[in-house]
């Protein structure tokens, strides 16, 4: 539970910044970065994606990535950001609150709950969720006072944002940082939320210290001890960050070797010539050296072959070196580097313990009769569906391909996406694979559609730098060359018209609109191999308004789910059994009929659901059939309609009998088949 003493703050203490002059201020370094910083252009391609997470850096405090990012800018040209930065960190960020709502995606979800996840031993994971307010603390200190407060304030009818059971309010207070979620009663520290999730943890170079490699491929310096790990539940460990004590290194897992290495026996000229490093992570090495890496105490010093690491003396062939890794690797054609394999696992199998014989190997492009066998090895039927399976590795050729594939696509995707690259001619395999070098796509549905759009892309060739691509602009566009600054202008025009340079080619795009084909779900039958799965339903009981429960058969999908509430779901969890409640998000906004009260456990109402809801089992972390005394249980409780009065100042519930006529148009409904709950206007109000 909260500590009511932790976060009490000094009289008179004032916050100037706005959430919004939050966004603005993220917005105009990334537009500052992006003109002057082709790494970090290339790397985070998704605008608007990648000024909220600099916006969530800002409002968690943690603004050492960001003041990285623009000190890698040569000259003075950052300082006015980094100043506007600064002022930002002392007026704002001390003493302030967050709170974090599920992402849209995940809210649909069926079944969430931290509760459930927290008893199943998962830790939270922060990536489902995204910022809704933020405020500097004032009047509202902790978790619990914050809550009130906004409830108060929704309630006077102030446009405040009212925080739900699945929701996580973060504290910072004198550079300390805690989160909590809330459950039933009080509210709980989830320290996972702030902390970062550790995939490698190894000693390093550096006194006192340990360096981790994150799950979000950056690599840190930290204290070991904060580093936790849920034994028992198997679960990935994460450094528990509320003492600000992890210091941010870089974005280069690369790195990681360089802290953790006592040294290797070839020199730097032979590790550049064999793959492992490259002229650029010697230097961003070495400027670590000379920036944060400098504050801590050394106490060994890496060697290669015997020798001291040394930046750029090192570099004698590197020259001939990355000429020749050019000509090797710059423009792959062949075909077997795009022709992957994936080591498919029976989920059941796995978590029981048998995972000898859980999984196999699946390779790309496949047929229908190969994943029969492949399926019936791992004891899957032949109908399985993609969340029986999962997928723990995969073997690729080319890098940047297997960036776009995790462990949870389904194997019609997979096929789908070997056969659209199968299908494609040489000179657009040069555009796709420069495509993905460039970081067009984040996932394999971004990799399906650029297969459809060769026309949208634009390669220039023979281009070693920035000033060699704007005098190949000037003459194609037949501009005055005369003072024409050829790089200035290179680089200006590649970032309005979205090019990368990428190993001597010029990657151009916006050459036509953008087409997408592939929307993650719909798959063309010619490129599935798998027997379609059966809709699965479930057993469930449905509430309506001025009505008796009655049990109906439904699909497990959120579609069928937002035709019995009439329009998009909200979820609660007013039971203590393993029963939710699923209504009309909007139901009282729309002005649904009011239905039936929920009480807590003094028999207090807190709440009434307006329009019809559902009330279904949950298993794991979806919904499921109620059983047999559940429907017992909950058709009693709810067997009586209730109206709603006034009476001497306070809202009470007064059961009345079911209404018949309610009774038959419903089942009339049913029979046309037109069953769709449509928004109920309000009843009056009786007073008495």
């Amino acid at each position: 539970m909260a500590d009511e003493k932790d976060f009490r703050e000094p009289d008179g203490a004032t916050q100037d910044y706005e959430l919004d002059e939050v966004f603005e201020l993220a917005f105009e370094i990334d537009a500052f970065l992006r003109a002057h910083n082709l790494k970090y252009r290339t790397k985070f391609p998704m605008e608007q994606r990648q000024r909220e997470i600099l916006a969530d850096k800002m409002l968690e405090s943690d603004t050492f990535y960001i003041k990285h990012l623009i000190s890698s800018v040569l000259g003075h040209e950052g300082d006015a950001l980094m100043n506007r930065l600064n002022a930002y960190e002392t007026e704002f960020r001390k003493n302030q609150y967050s709170v974090y709502h599920l992402k849209s995606d995940y809210d649909k979800k069926c079944g969430y709950s931290l509760k459930s996840e927290r008893e199943k031993g998962n830790y939270i994971n922060k990536d489902m969720y995204e910022i809704v307010r933020s405020e500097p603390l004032e009047q509202y200190k902790t978790p619990m006072e914050i809550d009130v407060g906004l409830m108060i304030n929704k309630a006077a009818g102030a446009a405040v944002y009212q925080p739900d059971l699945r929701d996580i309010i973060v504290i910072n207070y004198d550079g300390q940082q805690k989160a909590y979620f809330k459950g039933l009663k009080e509210y709980t520290e989830a320290p996972e939320f702030t902390g970062v999730h550790i995939t490698s943890a190894a000693l390093n170079n550096y006194k006192g210290l340990t360096a981790f490699l994150g799950k979000d491929g950056n690599v840190y310096l930290g204290k070991s001890e904060r580093n936790l790990y849920n034994s028992e539940k198997k679960s990935l460990p994460f450094y528990n960050n509320s003492d600000n004590s992890l210091t941010f290194i870089s974005d280069n897992k690369k790195m990681f070797s360089f802290l953790c290495g006592s040294g290797w026996v070839l020199s730097q000229s032979e590790m550049i010539e064999n793959g492992a490093f490259t002229k650029s992570d010697y230097q961003e090495f070495a400027e670590l050296q000379k920036g944060v890496l400098s504050k801590f105490e050394p106490i060994r010093e890496i060697t290669f072959n015997g020798e001291p690491f040394n930046y750029p003396d090192y570099n004698r062939n590197i020259e001939q070196t990355a000429e020749k890794q050019k000509n090797e690797k710059g423009v792959l054609k062949n075909m077997n580097d795009y022709k992957f394999a994936a080591f498919i696992v029976n989920r059941s199998e796995y978590d029981n313990g048998n995972r000898e014989t859980s999984g196999t190997e699946l390779s790309f492009p496949t047929d229908s009769e190969t994943v029969k066998r492949t399926f019936a090895e791992i004891g899957l039927p032949e109908n399985a569906s993609p969340d029986t399976y999962f997928f723990d590795d995969y073997a690729c050729g080319n890098d940047d391909l297997k960036k776009c594939l995790t462990m949870y696509e389904s194997v019609d995707a997979l096929n789908y996406f070997a056969m659209r690259i199968s299908e494609l001619e040489d000179t657009e395999m040069t555009v796709f694979q420069t495509a993905l070098k460039a970081g067009e796509c984040k996932n394999i549905t971004d990799a399906i559609n650029i297969t459809y759009n060769m026309e949208y892309y634009n390669i220039v060739d023979n281009i070693s730098n920035w000033a060699d691509y704007g005098k190949y602009i000037a003459h194609r566009d037949m501009l005055d060359e005369r003072n024409m600054n050829y790089e200035e202008y290179g680089k200006h025009h590649a970032y309005d018209h979205g090019g990368y340079l990428l190993d001597g080619i010029v990657l151009e795009t916006g050459w036509t609109e953008f087409d997408k084909v592939y929307d993650g779900k719909n798959i063309p039958d010619e490129y599935r191999v798998t027997v379609p799965t059966e809709p699965q339903k479930m057993t469930v009981l449905i509430v309506p308004p001025m009505q008796e429960p009655y049990i109906k058969e439904i699909s497990t999908g959120l579609e069928a789910l937002q035709k019995e509430v009439g329009g998009r779901i909200e979820v609660v969890y007013p039971f203590a059994e393993p029963v939710g409640l699923i209504c009309n998000d909007e139901g009282k906004n729309e002005r649904m009929e009011l239905n039936r009260a929920l009480y807590d456990a003094e028999d207090n109402m807190y709440d009434i659901i307006a329009g019809t809801f559902v009330l279904a089992g949950l298993s794991g972390d979806n919904f499921g059939s109620l059983d047999k005394d559940q429907i017992k249980q909950f058709s009693e409780r709810f067997a009586k309609p209730e109206m709603f009065m006034r009476i001497n100042g306070k809202i009470t519930a007064v059961e009345v009998k079911p209404s018949i006529k309610a009774k038959l148009d419903r089942l009339q409904k049913e029979q046309n088949n037109t069953d769709k709950p449509q928004p109920q206007k309000k009843p009056r109000e009786e007073t008495l």
